[in-house]
C-alpha cells in the first residue's frame, strides 16, 4: 500500500504539470486569435450594417446569408481546413471550362469548412478501489482481499479520433502503465518450495500484508456522446506484466516492526486482458475495470475488478 501511496502522488503531481502547461499554451493561443479575428469581424459587421441602412438588403434570405458567410469565415479561421493536393488540378480544369468555377465559389460561401481531421492526444489517470474475484474451486488458503485497503492506478496517454463529422463517436488508443496492488488480511505471498508454486501464509503477527503486479497496458475503445455534456466508452485492454511483488509490515513480540519486500514471478499470468466502461464527462467521470483470465496461471483464479474516478481524456 505504501507503494501505491507514492505512485499516486507522483502520477498526480505530473498531471497537474502538464494540465498547468497545457492551460497556459491554450490561453496564449486563443488570446493570440482573438488580436487577429477582431478587426476583421468589426469592418464585416460594420459592412453589414450600412448594408441594412441602405436597404441593399431587402429580404430575410440574403440577411441569413450574409451571418452565415461572416460566421463561416471566423470558423475557417480557427479551424484551418487539411490542403487538399487535388483541389489546384480542379480548380485549373474548372477555369479552362465554362465559367462554372465562378458559380461553385458563391456557392462555397455557405459550406461550412471541414475541420482539421486526425488524432488528438491527451494524458488519462485512473484510480479506485480494487479486488479480486474468484473463479470456482477456491483453495483453502485463497487469499481474503480488502477492497477499501486494495487499489488500482493507470496512467498514460490516449489518442483519440473522431468517427463521423458530428463528433458523437470516436475511437480511442491508449498506452498505460497499470497497477494492482491488492491488501491481504495477514496472509502473505510466498513461494511453496519451487518456482511453479506459491501460497498465501496466514500470520497474525503480520500488521500490514499486500501483493500485486504492474502492466504495460494498451485500452481501446469507443465512445459515444450521449447527451450534452454526457460520454459513454465501452472497449477492452490487453496488458503485459512487468513487475510483480509481495510485501509485509511483521510485528514482533518486542513491538519491532519489520518491513519485507521482495519482487518475483509468483506464478504469476504474463498477460492479462479484459473490458471496461467508462461514463462522465470528457475530462472526468467513473470506471468500471473487470479483468477477464485470472492474475495467476494457476492454483488460484483470481480475476482483477476495480472501480474509480477517471481523470484527463
Amino acid at each position: 500500500m505504501k507503494t501505491f501511496l507514492k505512485l499516486s502522488v507522483a502520477s498526480l503531481f505530473v498531471m497537474a504539470t502538464y494540465f498547468q502547461s497545457v492551460a497556459q499554451e491554450d490561453s496564449l493561443a486563443q488570446t493570440k486569435l482573438l488580436k487577429d479575428l477582431t478587426p476583421d469581424l468589426n469592418l464585416k459587421l460594420d459592412a453589414l450594417k450600412q448594408e441594412l441602412n441602405s436597404g441593399q438588403i431587402k429580404n430575410p434570405e440574403d440577411l441569413t446569408t450574409k451571418m452565415y458567410d461572416i460566421i463561416y469565415g471566423v470558423e475557417a479561421k480557427m479551424y484551418p481546413a487539411e490542403p487538399d493536393p487535388t483541389q489546384d488540378e480542379e480548380i485549373t480544369e474548372k477555369e479552362e471550362g465554362s465559367g462554372e468555377m465562378k458559380e461553385t465559389e458563391a456557392g462555397a460561401m455557405n459550406m461550412k469548412p471541414k475541420r482539421k481531421s486526425g488524432w488528438k492526444s491527451g494524458i488519462n489517470f485512473n484510480i479506485g478501489f480494487a479486488t479480486a474475484l474468484e473463479g470456482s474451486g477456491v483453495p483453502d488458503d485463497s487469499p481474503d482481499i480488502n477492497f477499501w485497503r486494495s487499489a488500482m492506478l493507470e496512467y498514460g496517454f490516449n489518442f483519440r479520433k473522431s468517427l463521423n463529422s458530428a463528433n458523437t463517436i470516436g475511437l480511442n488508443i491508449g498506452l498505460t502503465y497499470l497497477y494492482f496492488d491488492f491488501d491481504t488480511k495477514e496472509q502473505q505471498l510466498a513461494y511453496d518450495g519451487t518456482k511453479d508454486k506459491v501460497k498465501f501464509i496466514k500470520d497474525s503477527n503480520l500488521k500490514d500484508s499486500d501483493f500485486g503486479a504492474g502492466y504495460i497496458n494498451i485500452p481501446v475503445a469507443l465512445d459515444f456522446k450521449i447527451g450534452r455534456k454526457l460520454n459513454l466508452a465501452i472497449g477492452g485492454f490487453g496488458a503485459i506484466r512487468t513487475n510483480s511483488f509481495s510485501s509485509s509490515e511483521l510485528k514482533t513480540d518486542l513491538d519491532e516492526r519489520i518491513d519485507i519486500n521482495s519482487n518475483a514471478k509468483y506464478n504469476m499470468n504474463p498477460f492479462i486482458y479484459g473490458g471496461r466502461i467508462n461514463i462522465g464527462t470528457k475530462t472526468a467521470g467513473l470506471y468500471i475495470h473487470y479483468t477477464a483470465n485470472s492474475i495467476f496461471k494457476d492454483q488460484y483464479e483470481l480475476n482483477p475488478f476495480s472501480v474509480g474516478l477517471r481523470i484527463g481524456m
